[in-house]
C-alpha cells in the first residue's frame, strides 16, 4: 500500500490498525499495531491474516477459543464485531479487537482491524462488580438476619417472653435500617452518576468538616483517639458538604471496626490544583481482608467480622463515588507494617488569599434562601432525646395545626432535614450520637429555616452560644403557650425576605411582547391571551418574579411541586418545553426562558428587553 493521507491519519491513531487486501494478505499496519503485539511492522506486514490471528491467540490464556472466536468474527464482519483478548502474563492486560468491512473495494482493500488497549476500562468495570458483589453481600447478610428472626417470632414451637420478643425486634428493624441506608446512598450514587441530580456545592472549611466528623465518630469510640494534623492553610474547597461529610464518617467508621491499634491518623496539604486527605490506620491489610472474606464464606461464617470487611468496602465505594462526582478520586496504598493508607484527593482553584479570607468571613454567617415554606401549614423539625418530652411536643404541635417531624438523634435529624425541608426546628441540645451545637452549625450550611435550641441546666454561655448560631433559646422545662409564641414569632420574621417577592407579584409584568397581569393571572403574547395550566403558569410566575436570577432544577421544582419532588427533574424539563412551545417564536432558540447549562433557568432581566428595542 502507497504512502498516502490515509496512512498518515491511521499512523496518529492511538489504537492499532491493519488493513487486509484482496489476497488475504495484510497490505497496511501502524506502528501501534506493532507495538500492542509487542512485534515489529516486518513481521505483519504482507503475512497473510491467519498469521496476525495465530499472534492474537498466541497472547491470549485460551488460545484456542480466541482463534475460534476470530475466524467465526469473519462471518459477520457487516456487524463490526469485537473480541477482547486476555494477555497471558502478570501484568493483566486486556485487549479489545474489532473487526470492519470496507465498502469501496476499488483500492484492493477488503476488510480490516482496530485493536485497542482496554486494561483501564476493564479494571474500573471490574472494581464496580466488585463493589456490587460486596453491596449483595451486605444485603444479604442483614436480610439474613430479619428472615431468622422473624422466622424465630413467628414459630409456634416456642413462647418468647416479651423482653426477648422486644430483642428481636429490634434486631430486625437495626438490619433493616441498614439496608435502608445503604440503598438510599447508592440511589444518590447512581443518580449522580446519571446526572440526574446535583451536587449542592458550596465553598467549606475542610479542617472544620473534618474536625466535625472526627469529633462525631469520636463519642461512639471514646476508648480510640485520632490524631488530626491540618494546617490552617488548607484552602477552602467547593463540594457538596452534607455528601461529604456523612460519606468520610462512614467511612472512619468502619475503618475503626478493623483497627488494631488505639490511634487513627489523618493528615492533609495542598497544592496548587488539589487537596490531599490521607487516613492511616493499623490493622489487617487488603490481602488479609481477602484471605479473612475467603475463609469465612468457605466455613460458612457469617461472623461480624465478615460485615465489617462488606461494610469498609462499601463505605469505600461510596466516598469514591462521591469524590468521582466532585472531579476528585480515592486510592489505597498498603504499609509495610499491617494496615493501609486511604488517600482522598479533591480538586480546588485558587482564589487568592484574600478572596480565601473573604470566603472563610462569610462562611461563619452563610445560609441559603432554598426551600421557602408553604403559608398554609408549617413543617417542625423537632429533634429531642427525651421520649416523654418528644410526646408532649408531637401532640401539642398538632393539636396548634403543624405537622410534626421527629427526630431522637442528631444524624437522623440532618438526613429529616435534607429531605422534608422544615419550615422551622426545635433542636435540644442533649443528644446521644453528638452535640446539639455542631447539629446545628451543619443545619446552617444548608437551610435556613430558624432554629430555636431548648436546653435543660443550660448556663450564661451555652444560652449565648444558642443564641448566636440559633435564631432563639427556650429553657427546660419548657412552657407550650411560650413555646407556641415563639414559633409563631420565628416563622413570622423568617418570612419577611418574601414580602418583596409577594409585592411583585401584585403587579403587571413586561418584557418585549410579553405581558403577565398577575392579579388576574393573564399572561399575553403580543395582545393575544395565552392559554397556560396551573403548573405553566406557576412556573411562568416563578421565573419572572427572578427575572435577572439563575434558579436550580431543585429549586424550581420544590417551589411548584413541593420538597418531596426535589428531585424528579424530568417534570420541569416537559413543562419548560411546553411552556417555551406557547410564549417562544422559536422554541429551539429561546428568548424568555433561557437555560444555564448543567445548574437550571431563568427569565433574562426585563431591562435586557428594553435595551433590545431601542
Amino acid at each position: 500500500m502507497n504512502p498516502s493521507a490515509s496512512e498518515s491519519i491511521f499512523a496518529s491513531i492511538r489504537d492499532g490498525i491493519f488493513l487486509i487486501g484482496q489476497e488475504d494478505n495484510v497490505c497496511y499496519a501502524n506502528q501501534q499495531l506493532a507495538e500492542l503485539l509487542e512485534i515489529t511492522l516486518q513481521d505483519v506486514v504482507q503475512c497473510p491474516y491467519s498469521c496476525l490471528f495465530s499472534k492474537f491467540a498466541s497472547l491470549s490464556e485460551n488460545p484456542r477459543h480466541t482463534l475460534d472466536t476470530l475466524l467465526e468474527s469473519l462471518k459477520h464482519l457487516h456487524q463490526f464485531p469485537r473480541t477482547n483478548i486476555r494477555i497471558r502474563d502478570a501484568s493483566q492486560r486486556y485487549l479489545q479487537l474489532e473487526l470492519f468491512s470496507i465498502a469501496n473495494k476499488r483500492n484492493g482493500l477488503c476488510w480490516g482491524g482496530m485493536l485497542r488497549d482496554i486494561s483501564d476500562e476493564y479494571h474500573q468495570g471490574a472494581h464496580g462488580l466488585k463493589s456490587l458483589l460486596a453491596i449483595i453481600d451486605s444485603f444479604r447478610s442483614s436480610l439474613v438476619y430479619v428472615l431468622g428472626y422473624s422466622t424465630t417470632l413467628l414459630s409456634d414451637d416456642q413462647q418468647w417472653r416479651e423482653s426477648e420478643q422486644r430483642e428481636f425486634v429490634t434486631a430486625i428493624k437495626e438490619n433493616t435500617e441498614q439496608v435502608v441506608q445503604w440503598l438510599e446512598n447508592i440511589r444518590d450514587i447512581l443518580r449522580l452518576q446519571l446526572h440526574e441530580q446535583e451536587l449542592e456545592r458550596r465553598f467549606v472549611d475542610l479542617k472544620h468538616i473534618i474536625t466535625q466528623v472526627v469529633q462525631r465518630v469520636s463519642r461512639e469510640a471514646s476508648a480510640l483517639t485520632f490524631e488530626v494534623n491540618i494546617p490552617d492553610n488548607i484552602p477552602l474547597v467547593e463540594m457538596d458538604s452534607i455528601r461529604m461529610s456523612r460519606a468520610m464518617q462512614k467511612l472512619l467508621e468502619n475503618i475503626l471496626k478493623l483497627s488494631s491499634t488505639s490511634t487513627i491518623r489523618l493528615t492533609a496539604r495542598h497544592t496548587d490544583s488539589k487537596v490531599q486527605v490521607d487516613v492511616y490506620y493499623h490493622g489487617m491489610s487488603f490481602a488479609e481482608i481477602r484471605d479473612k472474606r475467603l475463609k469465612e464464606a468457605a466455613f460458612g461464617n457469617s461472623a461480624s467480622g465478615y460485615g465489617r470487611i462488606n461494610d469498609l468496602e462499601l463505605s469505600l465505594y461510596i466516598v469514591h463515588s462521591i469524590l468521582a462526582a466532585h472531579g476528585g478520586h480515592l486510592w489505597i496504598e498498603e504499609m509495610r507494617e499491617s494496615g493501609i493508607v486511604v488517600h482522598i484527593d479533591l480538586p480546588h482553584e485558587q482564589h487568592g488569599s484574600k478572596c480565601d479570607s473573604d470566603l472563610r468571613t462569610h462562611l461563619t454567617a452563610r445560609r441559603t434562601d432554598e426551600g421557602v415554606p408553604a403559608l398554609s401549614k408549617y413543617k417542625v423539625l423537632v429533634i429531642e432525646n427525651d421520649a416523654r418530652i418528644s410526646r408532649l411536643l408531637k401532640g401539642q404541635l398538632e393539636r396548634a395545626g403543624y405537622q410534626v417531624i421527629m427526630a431522637n438523634e442528631g444524624q437522623s435529624a440532618i438526613d429529616l432535614a435534607v429531605m422534608k425541608v422544615p419550615d422551622i426546628i426545635l433542636l435540644d441540645l442533649n443528644l446521644p450520637d453528638t452535640n446539639g451545637f455542631d447539629i446545628c452549625l451543619e443545619l446552617r450550611e444548608f437551610t435556613s429555616a430558624p432554629v430555636i435550641v431548648l436546653a435543660a441546666h443550660a448556663n450564661e454561655e451555652d444560652m449565648v452560644r444558642s443564641l448566636s448560631i440559633g435564631d432563639d433559646y427556650l429553657p427546660k422545662p419548657l412552657h407550650v403557650k411560650e413555646l407556641l409564641a415563639r414559633i409563631q414569632a420565628n416563622l413570622r420574621r423568617s418570612h419577611m425576605s418574601n414580602l418583596a417577592e409577594q409585592a411583585r407579584s401584585d403587579m403587571t409584568f413586561k418584557a418585549g411582547d410579553l405581558e403577565i397581569d398577575f392579579a388576574q393571572r393573564c399572561v399575553m403574547l403580543g395582545g393575544n391571551p395565552i392559554n397556560l395550566t396551573p403548573i405553566e403558569y406557576r412556573l411562568l410566575h416563578c421565573l419572572c418574579v427572578n427575572a435577572g436570577r439563575i434558579l436550580t432544577h431543585d429549586q424550581l421544582v420544590s417551589k411548584i411541586w413541593g420538597p418531596m419532588f426535589k428531585q424528579e427533574t424530568q417534570y420541569l424539563w416537559v413543562n419548560i418545553s411546553r411552556l417555551r412551545a406557547k410564549i417562544e417564536q422559536d422554541p429551539s432558540n429561546p428568548k424568555y426562558i433561557l437555560t444555564e447549562r448543567g445548574v437550571g433557568y431563568y427569565f433574562p432581566d426585563a431591562n435586557s428587553f428594553v435595551s433590545a428595542q431601542s
